[in-house]
């Protein structure tokens, strides 16, 4: 038997911390659940505050972008497709998050919200 390196979960979401970055109620099965900050995996929002370089012009659209997020996912059941045991430099595990069976990286993409 061979174990695939992804996972996929249902979630709850509680909190849109910033355009790729959300608090999260995950449902692990056997009525256990964890509580976790996640990154969206492979896209890069623009950030929501002037730090580490970022313009005016892109704080923005990170903004805007977390608006977004916040209309469409708190509050809201997702799912997830954890990247097995991975985590990035903050130590938030990476997922790929999908809502009514959409991607929210694609959702970030069509809107211009993803650095290129």
């Amino acid at each position: 038997m061979t174990l695939k390196n992804t996972y996929i979960y249902n979630a709850f979401v509680h909190k849109v911390v910033d355009g790729d970055t959300f608090d999260v109620t995950i449902d692990l099965g056997f009525s256990v659940t964890s509580f976790q900050r996640i990154r969206l995996y492979g896209i890069d929002a623009y950030e929501t505050s002037l730090r580490r370089g970022t313009t005016p012009e892109e704080k923005e659209k990170g903004l805007a972008a977390k608006h977004l997020l916040q209309e469409r996912l708190e509050g809201k059941n997702v799912v997830l497709e954890t990247i097995q045991d991975k985590q990035g430099k903050y130590g938030r595990y990476l997922a790929k998050v999908y809502i009514d069976g959409e991607s929210v990286a694609d959702i970030l993409t069509k809107h211009a919200f993803v650095k290129q």
